[in-house]
């Protein structure tokens, strides 16, 4: 499971993706569940229907071989039904780096 620095240090190299930077930055505090090992909070939209309210679960999975590489999984889920799944892949080494703050030699 997850330390909190680890999964917030992934999102953070992640931001790049356009999708979870705005879910990132509109979620109503992110708050780490240590039981879980995963980051919660809320994300509100508004559609032509009207604002709907999201519960977000953001998540790292285990490294991944032979892909040296770890997921990013964002599942989104709203009291009507609705559901969005996403992930973004890290690599290993860049992960690593940004935890201890060394540097990614490539």
């Amino acid at each position: 499971m997850p330390s909190e620095v680890e999964l917030r240090a992934a999102v953070a190299l992640a931001v790049g993706d356009r999708a979870l930077r705005m879910i990132t930055e509109q979620c109503d505090h992110l708050a780490f569940n240590a039981d879980l090992g995963r980051l919660e909070g809320v994300f509100k939209s508004h559609d032509d229907n009207g604002p709907k309210e999201f519960t977000v679960r953001i998540a790292l999975t285990e490294p991944a071989v032979p892909f040296g590489g770890r997921a990013i999984v964002v599942h989104m889920c709203s009291e009507d039904g609705w559901q969005i799944e996403m992930s973004v892949v890290i690599p290993a080494a860049a992960l690593a780096a940004a935890v201890t703050g060394a540097e990614v030699r490539g």
